[in-house]
């Protein structure tokens, strides 16, 4: 059974950031561009000892506009959605948005559910609250979920999930994953920043494993915050090419946002931190995912785009499996 400070690695990627020159400019330019037609975009997961969670949303023109109403607009509804493995097990997923679970929670629990759905907190006191939508188990059989660990379908290692998908409109979406076997790091230290004595550097320590081909993707946390990405989230020890090799690799320390961020203390931890490490591994067209997102040059306008590479069928996106791995430790003596 895990906790809700755990289910952050399937949400947040259907928010798009663009940046746009208009300084440098001294004559207006106006080009017309083809509207490209919308596509379906899922970004869903299955994590060790975990149900599923789906997002299911359109696609925006690259040009447009962006607000709380358009983010409200983008979630696809009434989908018929069943996530089944290999094993026989299936279960259908029921869509929950929060307008569902507003009246129920106080606010600062609302504010938990909006920064786990990678939205501002402080939205919980204002009127504007998004009404995002998730599909996942039941909330009957969520609630045992989260109380005795058990639901019809969670998580195994070793075992194949695939994720089919039936719009109202009839369009039918498909996906398949596998749930590979953990491979845990071996521990975690750290030390003291070189040059500023109150920042801390985290080192995971790892052995690579007997068969090269091994890829991951992890997230840390500090103290009490949630789980984020890193910039430099994936790893392939193919990198290293020597089986049985020993390795220490510094952790970044991540953001909810990390623009604006302090470029000296950029992805250090603080000396009295406790650190949480996920370290998940993952199937190769899953980390190719995540790498043509890592490696897609941030929204800048001097950046050509990258080509993403989903493995899902019908619509853009990812349908992904993850082994969580956890590991933790005080920066302190």
């Amino acid at each position: 059974m895990m906790s809700l400070h755990n289910i952050q690695q399937s949400i947040g990627f259907w928010v798009i950031a663009i940046g746009v020159l208009t300084s440098a400019c001294e004559k207006e330019i106006t080009v017309d561009l083809p509207d490209s037609q919308p596509s379906y975009v899922v970004e869903g997961s299955i994590a060790s000892g975990e149900p599923p969670f789906v997002f299911l949303t359109t696609s925006q023109p690259f040009f447009g506009s962006q607000s709380f109403n358009d983010l409200e607009g983008l979630f696809v509804h009434n989908a018929t959605m069943v996530v089944s493995d290999d094993a026989g097990n299936s279960t259908s997923l029921n869509e929950l948005c929060i307008s569902d679970l507003a009246g129920f929670l106080t606010n600062e629990e609302l504010a938990f559910f909006l920064e786990e759905f990678g939205l501002e907190p402080s939205l919980a006191d204002s009127a504007e609250v998004p009404n995002v939508c998730v599909y996942t188990l039941p909330v009957n059989e969520l609630i045992n979920y989260f109380t005795t660990g058990n639901a019809s379908v969670i998580g195994t290692e070793g075992r194949s999930y695939t994720l089919d998908i039936i719009t109202e409109e009839g369009s039918r979406i498909s996906a398949v994953d596998y749930m590979v076997p953990a491979i845990s790091p071996d521990s975690l230290t750290w030390e003291k920043n070189s040059t500023i004595d109150t920042l801390a550097v985290v080192y995971v320590h790892l052995t690579i494993p007997d068969f090269i081909g091994n890829q991951i993707i992890y997230q840390t946390a500090r103290n009490d915050e949630p789980f984020y990405r890193p910039t430099q989230a994936v790893w392939d020890d193919r990198i290293f090419g020597v089986s049985g090799a020993e390795f220490s690799l510094p952790l970044e320390r991540a953001y909810t946002n990390p623009q604006g961020e302090d470029i000296e203390t950029f992805g250090y931890f603080v000396v009295g931190d406790t650190v949480y490490l996920q370290w998940s591994n993952i199937t190769r067209p899953i980390y190719d995912f995540w790498s043509s997102i890592q490696n897609d040059g941030g929204d800048t306008p001097f950046t050509a785009p990258v080509q993403v590479n989903g493995n899902v069928e019908g619509a853009l996106g990812v349908w992904a499996c993850y082994t969580h791995n956890y590991l933790d430790i005080i920066c302190s003596n």
